[in-house]
């Protein structure tokens, strides 16, 4: 069942919890630099951006499994 605390978490708005300042890469960044920096910094996720940091993007630890397993030549 769902607790106060729980509906509390929910309502609570994003701006409040967001990372401001979040470890990003480039479109151009291998993959092997990808997964380096997502361990180094013990995180699980990685916005990319262009030139102007417009984010293009998210990689995530799960797309370069995916992708090692199922992809890789």
């Amino acid at each position: 069942s769902e607790r106060e605390q729980d509906r509390a978490t929910l309502n609570t708005k994003a701006h409040r919890i967001m990372t401001r300042n979040p470890i990003t890469i480039r479109e151009e960044t291998s993959v092997e630099k990808a997964s380096k920096i997502l361990v180094q910094n013990n995180i699980s996720c990685l916005p990319i951006v262009d030139d102007n940091f417009e984010i293009k993007g998210i990689i995530t630890w799960k797309d370069i499994l995916n992708w090692s397993i199922f992809f890789r030549i």
